[in-house]
């Protein structure tokens, strides 16, 4: 049976991390989970404008990104959800990393905003460094694919295909019309290729519906930590 007591959700306040945080919602109710909102504010680096940004405007950024924070944590809570919320200053990477390491999360749930438009975080930085990295399982949420409600019960189907393995993957979510696709990754290296071209790889900048990676696990039945790295939840 599978158990989930924490969902982190980073939120960048566009219409895809919206979603997502209505799909974090619907799978913590489903599985009596609690949610924790995240948003980065990334400060300006010196010299991108003429002039300095002081402390003030900073102090700004961060009390607008507050305000709306709080506007989506209600929306959680009419789900019948438990909701936490955490503003970060910093690299958004990093800083995400830095929430998994103190929340602990059994599940991440981001937005990108759809593969043929423009993603702020978009995959080959924050999305695809979180994708090939992150101690636990990642949906990635595409903008306008929140499902309408969660079901209880599942069909399943086995079929067997013969052919180029992304293809018949990417051509199955289309033909299916599937909700959300499960991949594992069968090896700690799988996805830290330097050049795109794993299976892995080509379906989530393809697919036309969220993706969920489950990283490698250990005999034990935990996701194994990456060489050097400790393992979140340890």
């Amino acid at each position: 049976m599978i158990t989930m007591e924490k969902i982190l959700c980073p939120v960048d306040f566009f219409p895809a991390s919206d979603e997502a945080v209505t799909y974090a919602a619907g799978l913590a109710a489903n599985y009596d989970a609690s949610i924790h909102l995240l948003h980065v504010v990334t400060p300006i680096a010196a010299g991108t404008y003429e002039y300095a940004i002081d402390t003030d405007v900073m102090r700004s950024m961060e009390e607008k990104s507050m305000e709306e924070l709080n506007k989506l944590a209600p929306r959680v809570k009419k789900a019948g959800v438990a909701v936490t919320s955490e503003l970060r200053t910093g690299d958004v990477y990093e800083e995400i990393k830095g929430s998994i390491v103190d929340v602990k999360p059994d599940l991440i749930v981001m937005g990108t905003h759809g593969r043929r438009g423009v993603e702020r975080w978009f995959i080959g930085s924050t999305t695809e460094k979180l994708l090939r990295h992150s101690p636990v399982p990642l949906v990635k949420q595409l903008e306008g694919l929140v499902p309408a409600g969660a079901r209880n019960w599942c069909e399943i189907v086995t079929r067997v295909e013969t052919g180029i393995p992304y293809r018949i993957i990417l051509r199955t979510l289309e033909d299916e019309k599937v909700d959300l696709l499960i991949m594992n990754i069968h090896g700690k290296d799988m996805l830290d290729r330097a050049l795109l071209g794993s299976t892995a790889e080509r379906v989530v900048r393809a697919a036309s519906c969220p993706v969920m990676m489950i990283p490698p696990m250990n005999r034990k039945g935990r996701m194994k930590a990456r060489p050097g790295e400790k393992r979140v939840g340890a």
